[in-house]
């Protein structure tokens, strides 16, 4: 993997509707991800970064999302459901990003040396911090400009994941999430 050049990568503008799976209980606290500089992903290596950072996981529809939280397994035409996980709901987010990085984009993958398949293959039996997934996270983290990236989601192949380093929004973008609860709260994480 050629790290080096996340700087040479495209980026570009994205905007429209993303979803997030979350548990009812977490509502009040949607859009927050402080806890997540602490936890090691699939592109992110937790406390094991040299820089820790916050990262926003959001899928392309309803179904991916509940995909990506393994509350739904299977075949997607013929899902099954994990009655452990049954608790979780889709959630819309409005996305305005102006720098995102295309990682389902063959050219944009070949500049960086990598397949379609290292990035949705096995990351969590790697060391900590050590899965090449992980410290390709770390670099776009560390890339000028960088807002997120879209990426083939590990668990539904024909879509896309956007994930997002809140920290790094810049002026002008914006993730919200409007409460349609009683609360009618609207969250937002804007540069």
């Amino acid at each position: 993997m050629r790290l080096g050049n996340c700087r040479r990568l495209a980026l570009g503008s994205l905007g429209g509707v993303w979803f997030r799976a979350i548990q009812p209980q977490h509502l009040a606290t949607a859009l927050q991800t402080h806890h997540s500089a602490s936890i090691k992903t699939r592109f992110n290596p937790g406390v094991s970064a040299k820089q820790p950072f916050e990262i926003l996981y959001l899928a392309e529809n309803q179904q991916t999302a509940l995909y990506e939280v393994q509350a739904l397994w299977g075949d997607p035409s013929r899902p099954l459901v994990d009655p452990s996980r049954t608790k979780y709901w889709p959630i819309d987010i409005r996305v305005k990003l102006q720098s995102v990085a295309d990682l389902t984009d063959p050219t944009q993958l070949d500049l960086l040396g990598v397949s379609t398949q290292e990035l949705t293959g096995v990351w969590n039996r790697y060391l900590e911090g050590d899965a090449p997934t992980q410290r390709l996270g770390a670099a776009l983290f560390a890339t000028k400009d960088v807002e997120g990236f879209l990426a083939t989601s590990a668990r539904r192949p024909e879509n896309k994941n956007l994930i997002v380093f809140p920290q790094k929004l810049l002026k002008g973008s914006e993730l919200i999430f409007e409460d349609t609860s009683p609360s009618g709260t609207i969250h937002r994480i804007g540069g």
